[in-house]
């Protein structure tokens, strides 16, 4: 599984912090400590994921609703549409999510009926 990207930006910061405490001559254990500590938490970190369903399979098309799991739990969302994070899979998608499973099209291909909560994408980060 690949380290997300928000786990990578702090170990480069903290990498780039003991550099420059290197060429001060400051640099110490514990500050080493800190990026083994960093790597530590990515190499613990658990896939999340997030279900997204969509009005249509295009991915503009409004989220009608959407469950999100961090690092293996839950996380509550409001049931307000409009205050969810996301209001469609292209935005979800912008701020990092990866498209893992599309709508099931064969179960869409007859307008006249309705499918409840509409096409689910999911994504993972």
């Amino acid at each position: 599984m690949a380290v997300p990207t928000a786990h990578l930006t702090h170990i480069r910061n903290q990498l780039e912090k003991c550099r420059n405490k290197l060429a001060q001559g400051s640099l110490t254990r514990d500050d080493l400590q800190t990026i083994i500590d960093a790597l530590d938490e990515a190499e613990r970190h658990v896939q999340d994921i997030l279900y997204i369903q969509a009005a249509s399979t295009a991915l503009e098309s409004p989220v009608l609703g959407m469950s999100l799991y961090a690092n293996g739990r839950r996380i509550p969302l409001p049931s307000n549409r409009t205050e969810l994070p996301y209001q469609s899979v292209i935005e979800a998608m912008r701020d990092g999510w990866h498209i893992i499973s599309f709508p099931n099209t064969a179960l869409v291909m007859d307008d006249s009926i309705t499918y409840g909560l509409g096409c689910e994408f999911i994504l993972e980060k």
